[in-house]
């Protein structure tokens, strides 16, 4: 698949290859960032309190990061993927997932530093309702 021409004494990539290379890495970025910004929502959403209109508002971006995400592994699991590249989008998918420590199913452990912050969260919960006692 990699076209390759001589340039001199150095090889170099075809600038289509090229140009394919950036897309499929561009779009690894963006996956992490959407997966980073649902993590962060997750965690928000369930263990931060703050009035109505400020938890509304988190509501929205974590519904923008969830779109991003789901369009983001549509790109990877669809033909236009291998368009780009011979890699699996499966397994590309799977890859960054574990590398952010993402767990789509709420029921399975969640990864260690999402653990300690939800038990600071619940932590300082405690001991606000124990100083208001």
């Amino acid at each position: 698949m990699k076209r390759m021409y001589e340039t001199g004494k150095t090889t170099a990539l075809d600038p289509y290859q090229m140009l394919a290379n950036a897309v499929i890495i561009q779009a690894a970025k963006d996956y992490r960032v959407a997966l980073k910004r649902v993590m962060k929502g997750e965690i928000k959403k369930r263990w931060v309190r703050i009035d109505d209109e400020t938890e509304m508002e988190m509501d929205v971006q974590y519904e923008k990061a969830v779109a991003e995400k789901k369009d983001i592994e549509e790109f990877f699991l669809s033909g236009r993927h291998h368009m780009y590249t011979e890699i699996d989008g499966s397994f590309m998918v799977k890859k960054l997932r574990e590398e952010l420590g993402f767990v789509e199913d709420q029921s399975k452990p969640k990864p260690k530093r999402i653990r300690k912050i939800m038990k600071n969260q619940e932590n300082q919960e405690n001991q606000s309702q124990s100083v208001g006692a």
